[in-house]
């Protein structure tokens, strides 16, 4: 299994060169599938303009396929289907406990771990160090803190950081 969580997408080169890296492909060639679930569960107030913005920059950086996967709609076998032909696997956010939810349901076991994307952001204030150390405390995943600028690269087991050390919170 090889994955990149990233806070906020191809904010970087640097994170679009590791995907090209771990893939293994040039970004041209990479297909992808989107898992789109976390953002259903934001309030219908909150504008979704981020969530276009994001998808323009998966645009701008993959040339192959790209698919939808929707956990919701599509049995258990489709999910793994789609997420078997994809080279990449893209978890737009919003309230990514969501996908936590959704994996353990869907029994597909990625990670063992979460991340908890936009930390230390302006817009992200009372969400200090202070406060994941008390709530995570006692949480049964490893959890990594990190910034828009960051990402976590999980290749066969071995987890490495693109943009410097998240904090880490939970199990640990």
């Amino acid at each position: 299994m090889k994955l990149v969580l990233a806070s906020q997408g191809f904010t970087t080169n640097e994170i679009a060169k590791e995907v090209e890296k771990l893939v293994g492909k040039p970004l041209k060639e990479i297909n992808i599938a989107i898992i789109n679930e976390a953002y259903v569960g934001l309030d219908g107030t909150k504008d979704k303009r981020w969530l276009i913005k994001e998808l323009s920059n998966i645009e701008k950086y993959i040339g192959g396929i790209i698919d939808f996967v929707n956990f919701r709609a599509y049995t258990k076998e489709e999910i793994k289907k789609r997420l078997n032909m994809a080279d990449l696997i893209y978890i737009i956010g919003g309230k990514q406990h969501l996908l936590e939810k959704l994996f353990r349901e869907e029994e597909l076991n990625l990670v063992d771990f979460n991340i908890i994307p936009h930390y230390m952001r302006e817009d992200h204030k009372k969400w200090t160090k202070d406060f994941f150390e008390r709530v995570l405390e006692d949480n049964e995943f490893k959890v990594y803190a990190i910034k828009d600028s960051q990402a976590v690269v999980y290749n066969d087991g071995k987890i490495e950081f693109i943009g410097g050390t998240p904090d880490i919170f939970g199990r640990k």
